[in-house]
C-alpha cells in the first residue's frame, strides 16, 4: 500500500519589467513493500531488493524570470530539489548542475513563428548519480527548430 501526498504553492508578482513564477513544492510518499532494483556492484548484474517500508519527501523550489530588452525575450529560471533517502544504507552523493538555454523567435510575413533553441545540460561537466551505481549523462547539447503554422 502506498500513502502519495504533495501541495504546491505559487506566487506570480511583476517587479518593473520583470514578470516572476515562484513556486514551492513539499511531496511524501510512504510505502509498503517497495520492491527496487540495485546493482550487485559490478553495474551489469541488477538484483530486486524489497525494502519493507520507505518513506520518501521532499521539497522543490523554482524561480522563473522573464523579461523583454528590444527585440529579444528573457528567461531564467532557478530549480532546486531537496529529497533526503529515509534508509541510509542506499543513498547517492549530494550534487550540483547547471543548464543553460538560449531560443529565438522569428515572426514571418504570413504570421508563421520559427523558434531556434540551443541548450547545454550539465554545463561543469560533473559526475553525478542519481541512482546509486548509475551514472548520469555529463555535459550534454541539444538543437532544435519549431516551426508553428
Amino acid at each position: 500500500m502506498a500513502y502519495l501526498n504533495d501541495a504546491t504553492i505559487s506566487f506570480t508578482p511583476t517587479l518593473g519589467m520583470f514578470k516572476f513564477n515562484i513556486e514551492g513544492t513539499y511531496s511524501r510518499m510512504d510505502i509498503d513493500d517497495w520492491i527496487m532494483w540495485i546493482s550487485t556492484g559490478n553495474g551489469y548484474i541488477w538484483s530486486p531488493v524489497n525494502f519493507n517500508r520507505v518513506l520518501s519527501q521532499g521539497v522543490e523550489l523554482s524561480c522563473k524570470a522573464n523579461f523583454k530588452t528590444k527585440d529579444f525575450y528573457h528567461k531564467l529560471i532557478f530549480n532546486y530539489a531537496y529529497s533526503p533517502s529515509a534508509d541510509q544504507s542506499y543513498c547517492t552523493d549530494v550534487y550540483i548542475t547547471h543548464d543553460a538555454e538560449l531560443s529565438y523567435l522569428l515572426n514571418t510575413k504570413k504570421n508563421n513563428k520559427i523558434k531556434f533553441s540551443e541548450r547545454v545540460d550539465n554545463i561543469s561537466n560533473a559526475y553525478y548519480e542519481s541512482t546509486q551505481y548509475y551514472p548520469m549523462p555529463l555535459r550534454s547539447c541539444y538543437g532544435s527548430i519549431a516551426f508553428t503554422f
